[in-house]
């Protein structure tokens, strides 16, 4: 049996959509590929999950065992730690008058089985005043500068709807919106659906807020489409959805679905379902829209190839080597490396282009 069939299995068996018992088992080097493929993919210890549910004479040898183990420990001590910082800030913004919640992430990880199994990363930190007025932009000056006040210094580099921040050595991204799209006119819907389901957010007993299911199925699609397009989707993002999708309920999941198709969202999703269902096993009466096979079988090649780091980039010439092209072959080669996001999202891609090629005419002013 070829490893990526393996790791699907072991991948389902962790999450509970596969019996333990129906594991294949694998060799000695299937298992040290295996382990490769986890942590390329950011998901060692949700795989050490599975691993702990079967019988032992179907679990790695002793050496490559131990070796996962150590790995697992140490996500867990780090996610102890930021689960901890998270509750610490959180406070730290109520103190000045901004309520919080805990976008991806350790918000996240409260849906997995074993939370303290879902690799940790930055803390994505989506913030409000808590009497906001009806004058966004003023209210986003009014947060950065109340949270300098904290004593972790000053937010840095604000941009269109995070600024960036850190405390006790962790980067924290400071979300005044859950995210954006190029699209403009799809990006104030977006806004507007942000607004409007941030009184929902929940506490949690770790001490911090969390967004609702629905919102959540909403912002990781985006988050997601963004990746599909722009960075290069890796499976602990996947992992994620399928998470959502098992814990979710039909209620919220049709109208997920009815939301997403007003984000023009409904394409991109239909190819990740695809993926979903194919890697984690996930029922048909869970999944939000008919998959889409032919751009499914796409994405599940981006997602094995790029892997699950967020910083990867697709687009492989130099930076210098691309800066010291005319305007036009800059164009061209955006063009030539973005062409198989068309079809995914058209609307999308074409609005990235666009932004794109404005600032790299404005730089040349």
């Amino acid at each position: 049996m070829q490893t990526t069939e393996l790791f699907g299995q072991l991948i389902q068996v962790a999450i509970g959509t596969r019996n333990a018992d129906d594991f294949s088992g694998a060799t000695e080097q299937q298992w040290t590929d295996l382990l490769a493929i986890a942590r390329k993919q950011g998901v060692i210890a949700v795989c050490f999950g599975g691993i702990e549910k079967l019988a032992r004479e179907k679990q790695p040898p002793l050496r490559t065992k131990l070796h996962w183990i150590g790995l697992v420990d140490l996500i867990v001590k780090q996610n102890e730690k930021i689960t901890a910082l998270c509750k610490t800030v959180t406070e730290e913004m109520k103190s000045v008058g901004v309520s919080s919640c805990i976008l991806k992430g350790q918000g996240m990880a409260t849906y997995y089985p074993t939370p303290l199994y879902r690799n940790s990363g930055d803390i994505d930190l989506w913030i409000q005043l808590d009497k906001p007025t009806d004058n966004f932009e003023a209210d986003v000056k009014e947060m950065l500068k109340r949270i300098t006040t904290i004593g972790r210094g000053e937010p840095t580099n604000p941009g269109p709807h995070h600024a960036e921040w850190s405390a006790d050595g962790v980067e924290v991204e400071l979300h005044y919106r859950p995210g954006e799209f190029y699209n403009k006119k799809i990006d104030r819907k977006y806004k507007q659906f942000g607004l409007e389901e941030f009184k929902n957010n929940r506490p949690t007993d770790a001490g911090f807020y969390i967004p609702t299911t629905y919102f959540n199925m909403v912002q990781q699609m985006e988050h997601l489409q963004r990746h599909l397009l722009f960075e290069g989707i890796g499976m602990r993002q996947l992992c994620d959805y399928a998470i959502l999708l098992l814990s979710s309920t039909e209620e919220e999941r049709k109208r997920a679905a009815k939301t997403l198709r007003e984000l023009n969202l409904k394409r991109p999703a239909a190819a990740l379902m695809w993926v979903i269902k194919h890697i984690f096993g996930i029922p048909d009466e869970r999944l939000l829209f008919t998959p889409n096979e032919k751009l499914g079988r796409m994405a599940l090649q981006d997602a094995m190839d790029f892997g699950g780091n967020m910083a990867h980039q697709r687009y492989h010439m130099p930076k210098e080597q691309f800066n010291a092209l005319s305007n036009i072959n800059k164009f061209r080669y955006m063009l030539h490396e973005r062409k198989h996001t068309f079809k995914y999202a058209p609307r999308e891609a074409f609005a990235e282009l666009c932004y794109q090629m404005n600032v790299i005419i404005n730089r040349r002013k």
